[in-house]
């Protein structure tokens, strides 16, 4: 299928890597580097700290392969952009790198898409992807709160079918809606991580329990991994009325 031709060499390019390592091994070095590259753009804060991951893991690996691995990414941001589906979770069931001992599975696009069409989604009000361009045109953007994410199977099918809603008043999610993602595997929340940033989808992804460690609290988001677009200029300008609405609220208050 022409859909699939990503897909397919993609496997193709990860099928060449050094046997020396096991696909696991591998998997795992893919996703923590295409992270570390992406969070290394934007965030200042933990650049250091990851770039030493990143340096500790890529000399593991020859020139080729490092490369092989550069090309895998841009194959992924590729399908992403064309097909618009978790394209990591399928990656990782062909190689079967998925958990079914934990009744891990890739969920089809067309399941996630209609769920984002009828369950609730959004932080402070149960509503739908259709629904939520509403709350848009009131509020000027929506926060979505998926806090055991996975891959971001239902997160990419909720982007799908919010930018289809809100093509119609031609307008943009990438300046309208923030993700806040988490789950308690890292590699599930990285591969959600790097899946999101590649949509140019404005957020953050927490690796740990929602229970011990639930999005949002100061302990979460000290080491969050944040998406390029959430320090873009609209963004920024965003939180910073936000924080001088909180400050007034506050003092305003008898």
């Amino acid at each position: 299928m022409k859909k699939d031709i990503y897909l397919r060499k993609f496997l193709s390019l990860f099928g060449q890597m050094d046997k020396r390592f096991d696909f696991e091994e591998i998997w795992s070095d893919f996703l923590t580097m295409s992270a570390c590259a992406i969070s290394n753009q934007a965030d200042p804060k933990h650049r250091d700290e990851r770039e030493t991951i990143y340096m500790n893991t890529v000399q593991k690996y020859s020139k080729d392969d490092a490369f092989r691995i550069k090309d895998m990414l841009w194959l992924s941001g590729a399908d992403l952009l064309q097909n618009r589906r978790d394209f990591l979770c399928l990656v990782s069931e062909e190689l079967g790198m998925t958990n079914k001992h934990i009744k891990q599975y890739y969920t089809p696009h067309e399941v996630s898409s209609l769920i984002a069409k009828i369950v609730d989604v959004e932080l402070d009000k149960g509503i739908s992807a259709p629904a939520a361009v509403d709350i848009i045109d009131k509020k000027g953007y929506i926060n979505v709160l998926d806090c055991c994410c996975g891959t971001g199977s239902l997160l990419i099918g909720f982007i799908d079918e919010i930018d289809r809603q809100m093509k119609k008043q031609q307008l943009n999610y990438q300046n309208h809606v923030q993700i806040i993602a988490q789950d308690l595997s890292y590699k599930a929340a990285l591969a959600c991580y790097v899946q999101l940033s590649l949509l140019g989808c404005a957020g953050f992804v927490v690796i740990g329990s929602p229970f011990s460690k639930p999005a949002g609290t100061k302990e979460s988001i000290e080491d969050a991994w944040y998406t390029p677009a959430f320090f873009s200029d609209v963004w920024i300008e965003r939180r910073r009325w936000h924080y001088l609405d909180q400050l007034i609220k506050m003092h305003s208050k008898p």
